[in-house]
């Protein structure tokens, strides 16, 4: 991946309100948080944050969670 894109990334889960230390937890646990497009991403954080009304954070902790979701 190249570092524009994994900036990409990590800007699209900002806008979600994590931090850069949430995000980076979450790929070490589980590396396929950061192998999602840009738009799939944004899908599933909506998915968990506006449909099902978790909190951003909840999925950066339990990063696994998501890919049950897509």
């Amino acid at each position: 991946m190249s570092r524009s894109t994994w900036e990409k990334k990590l800007a699209v889960y900002r806008r979600w309100g994590l931090s850069e230390e949430e995000i980076l937890a979450s790929f070490v646990k589980f590396p396929w948080f950061m192998a999602l497009s840009e738009e799939k991403i944004m899908a599933l954080m909506d998915l968990f944050v506006h449909k099902l009304g978790w909190e951003a954070f909840y999925l950066a902790k339990n990063p696994s969670i998501a890919s049950n979701g897509m």
